[in-house]
Parts: C-alpha cells; sequence; structure tokens
C-alpha cells in the first residue's frame, strides 16, 4: 500500500492579542502524536485532556480529514459515523489494536515524545 500524503492541519485561530488559544496547541499536538505513532485516542480522552466535553471537540478537531480520523468512538474505535467519508480515514487506522481511552494515558505518551 503507497502512503498517502497528509493534507497540511488548518492554521490555528488566535486570541485577539495575536496569541495562538492553549486548547487549539494542544489540539494540534495531539494530532501530530497520534498521526506519527498512529495511534488512536478516544472522543472522551481528547476531551478530557483539553478540559472540554466531547460534544465541543469538533469546533477544535475541525472538518473530517485523515489526521482527525484517529480521534475515534469508545464503543467502535473509529471516528464518529456522522461525516467521515473513507477518503478521509487514515488507511492505518486499525493497524494497531490499541486505543488510548483516557486523559491520563495520552499526557503520559504525550510527556515522553516531543512536539
Amino acid at each position: 500500500m503507497s502512503a498517502k500524503k497528509l493534507a497540511p492541519l488548518p492554521p490555528l485561530p488566535r486570541h485577539s492579542g495575536g496569541r495562538l488559544d492553549p486548547r487549539r496547541e494542544l489540539t494540534a499536538r495531539i494530532l501530530r502524536f497520534l498521526n506519527r505513532e498512529q495511534i488512536r485516542a478516544t472522543y472522551g480522552a481528547v476531551g478530557d485532556l483539553l478540559g472540554l466535553p466531547t460534544q465541543s471537540l469538533g469546533d477544535y478537531l475541525g472538518t473530517p480529514r485523515i489526521e482527525t480520523s484517529w480521534v475515534v468512538t469508545k464503543h467502535f474505535k473509529v471516528p464518529s459515523r456522522a461525516g467521515y467519508k473513507p477518503s478521509e480515514i487514515h488507511p492505518a487506522l486499525k493497524n494497531n489494536p490499541h486505543v488510548i481511552d483516557t486523559a491520563g494515558e495520552l499526557r503520559r505518551r504525550l510527556a515522553h515524545r516531543p512536539g
């Protein structure tokens, strides 16, 4: 299987003072980590780490795309069925059976991987 080229992440919104929103910075870092490590994390784990209800994650993840497909439902272990087309799901999504399902595990893994 040939590797798909990932689309660049959308620009991060800034506060009125020009600083990046810390939650958006962390969201971008989480997505880079999940893509680099090719591991899934549940909406609950990501939302808890960001201090957001899972219903608000869509605002931070943006439009469905390959990079965000690593954030999955706890029950089905795939991205929310609403809005994801097959072309927007990473082809290696199910290669790793492990799914990060707590904010604590996600925080520990992020701490051990810079960037």
